[in-house]
């Protein structure tokens, strides 16, 4: 009985001092609200729609989709953002050199090449170690000016692995559609000057 008497209050003055020694939370910081330019855009209906935070695009007409995954990742300086994939969805084939460098030349847009769509489009490659590393260029007209978007994709050399390795290669590479995937980024670029915060 002693022992109880004498280690009862011991055992409480230590959790005392335990509650006691236990720091409080901080408080969560209340984060900065976006603040967007109060520019409009007219809907092919005659309705107008602004621009909506985090990321200041204008929000979607009656009816329309959007068309930039919710995944995609945004890249912004003190110059332009632009929203892009992490990656390419691709078992085989991988991007380099990412995202892409996005630049505004002052110069008019001209292209001696056919076009793909809206761009046109330069392709270097480099064989290395069991890949093919091709760096493409691809260029379009962006106000007075040309909106440039360069990167590097790294492919292997699909008729090193057997089967059925080689045709899930052979297959990723036929289906991958870079032009889709540079038009939907330009889409989504815009000049810091459009975004204030």
């Amino acid at each position: 009985m002693k022992v109880l008497r004498f280690g009862a209050p011991i055992i409480i003055a230590l959790f005392v001092m335990g509650c006691a020694a236990t720091p409080s939370p901080s408080p969560t910081p209340t984060p900065t609200p976006t603040l967007c330019t109060r520019e409009t855009k007219v809907c092919a209906d005659g309705s107008e729609v602004g621009r909506i935070p985090p990321d200041c695009d204008f929000a979607l007409c009656p009816g329309e989709v959007s068309t930039i995954p919710a995944n995609w990742l945004t890249f912004a300086d003190q110059s332009f953002s632009f929203r892009y994939p992490a990656d390419f969805g691709s078992e085989f084939i991988t991007p380099n050199n990412w995202p892409p460098k996005v630049e505004r030349l002052d110069q008019s847009f001209a292209c001696a090449v056919p076009m793909h769509g809206d761009f046109c489009v330069s392709e270097t490659s480099e064989g290395a170690a069991g890949s093919v590393y091709k760096t493409y260029v691809y260029s379009e007209a962006f106000e007075n000016g040309t909106l440039q978007f360069t990167f590097t994709i790294q492919e292997p050399q699909c008729l090193n692995y057997p089967e059925p390795k080689l045709s899930n290669c052979q297959a990723d590479q036929a289906n991958l559609n870079l032009d889709d995937i540079v038009a939907k980024i330009a889409t989504s670029f815009k000049p810091v000057t459009t975004i204030m915060k």
